[in-house]
């Protein structure tokens, strides 16, 4: 007759970890992983919560997975800011260092083909302004 009323895990997560039960937090985010293994989201909440139960190694292994996750879907500056945190946890990660100089010039390198707003608005005729102060003509279009 009466229904049992289904638990809300992020709240049941909330709570736990104001009572500072990071055990319990840390069996709802399984369960959350368990559903849904590709969430960037609780991955990282997941790894927060590992890291305040004094668990950095495995919070490593968790912020990896997500900053991988995130640099094959294009957002690099997230994966960055993510190896980044995984520096401050636990500095001695020397390859992490050498992955983020790659993402530093995939990010640039990224950059250099998108136009930059300032040529797309310019008008026809005007030189081009490159940022590093340079100027150069525009190709004359061909009129027909």
């Amino acid at each position: 007759m009466f229904r049992k009323k289904r638990k809300d895990p992020f709240k049941e997560i909330q709570a736990c970890l104001q009572k500072r039960d990071y055990k319990g937090a840390l069996d709802w985010f399984h369960t959350l992983l368990q559903k849904d293994p590709k969430n960037t989201q609780i991955r990282l909440r997941f790894a927060d919560t590992l890291v305040l139960a004094g668990n950095k190694k495995e919070a490593v292994k968790q912020l990896r997975q997500v900053a991988d996750q995130l640099g094959d879907k294009g957002f690099v500056i997230r994966a960055i800011a993510i190896n980044k945190k995984i520096l401050q946890i636990d500095p001695s990660q020397t390859d992490v260092h050498e992955k983020l100089a790659e993402m530093q010039d995939q990010r640039g390198s990224i950059g250099k083909r998108k136009p930059r707003l300032a040529d797309v608005l310019r008008r026809p005729g005007e030189p081009i302004r490159r940022p590093d102060g340079e100027e150069e003509e525009p190709e004359e279009a061909e009129v027909e």
